[in-house]
């Protein structure tokens, strides 16, 4: 049974492809919390600069409340970084890869052999690797 705050990544997912939201908050919180230090900003002057109450940024930097998408996004531009800062040192485990299958690739009505097909998929993904 999923715990609260708990995230299964697909239904057939195993007990250790789970993790724990409260985790995650934590670690942006305290990614937060050592970016504001750096720049020498206070709790109040950060929540100024929000339009928040600095209880409220104490409650995100200890991981209790939540950040939006939106919130976060306002934060990283007042440290100056970008959002991926606050995840760099995340506890979220790496997603792994997943076998897919590769759809029929039509050209001007030909069908392609299978080995094109696959090569052209491998192309892409390779392609949207490095893509950043």
């Amino acid at each position: 049974m999923k715990k609260k705050g708990e995230i299964i990544k697909s239904s057939k997912a195993g007990p250790e492809d789970t993790f724990d939201i409260q985790t995650i908050e934590k670690s942006i919180g305290t990614a937060i919390r050592k970016r504001r230090g750096e720049l020498g900003l206070t709790q109040n002057q950060l929540a100024k600069k929000l339009g928040l109450s600095y209880q409220q940024i104490q409650k995100y930097e200890t991981g209790l409340n939540r950040i939006t998408a939106g919130r976060l996004f306002l934060i990283s531009k007042i440290f100056f970084t970008d959002l991926d800062y606050f995840f760099k040192d995340s506890e979220v485990p790496e997603a792994k890869e997943t076998t897919t299958k590769v759809p029929t690739i039509h050209l001007k009505g030909e069908h392609l052999t299978a080995d094109v097909q696959k090569a052209i998929a491998n192309l892409v993904s390779s392609m949207a690797k490095n893509v950043h």
